[in-house]
């Protein structure tokens, strides 16, 4: 079984020596879990980091188990979110709450735009601090 899309990177664990597992909300997959091999080397450091925009290569032998991401980095909003403690926090609570409400492997496209909306309105607006509560609302209508 193997795939292709894009997703947003919302958390990384780290998974033996040099390996982590990393959990992305993609584009037409939904909330969806796998393994990075060499996780760890310098190259995949930078590109490992929550809030990166992926586009990812998953592959497994049946769709139930757990796979093997391959990533390349398409956008990143670390260099954002380091500089700005209120930005990170809302990152930090945006992606506990889509791993902790959403189904995984449960497609949410209109969903998956909106919040790569939201996450670049942080950018560009001086007050963003308001569509984080609009974010929220269709968090709640998305999961019903």
């Amino acid at each position: 079984m193997n795939w292709t899309d894009e997703g947003l990177l919302l958390s990384v664990n780290a998974y033996g020596e040099k390996s982590a597992i990393i959990q992305v909300l993609t584009r037409t997959k939904g909330i969806h879990a796998g393994i990075v091999q060499n996780a760890l080397s310098r190259k995949m450091i930078y590109i490992l980091q929550p809030s990166n925009q992926l586009h990812l290569n998953w592959s497994s032998r049946l769709e139930e188990h757990l796979g093997t991401y391959k990533v390349d980095l398409l956008k990143t909003r670390a260099d954002i979110l380091i500089g700005n403690k209120l930005a990170l926090d809302v990152f930090n609570s945006l992606s506990s709450l889509c791993i902790a409400t959403l189904a995984e492997r449960d497609p949410m496209p209109e969903f998956y735009k909106i919040t790569i909306k939201f996450l670049d309105q942080i950018r560009i607006k001086k007050s963003w601090e308001f569509l984080y509560l609009d974010w929220e609302l269709n968090l709640l209508s998305s999961i019903g």
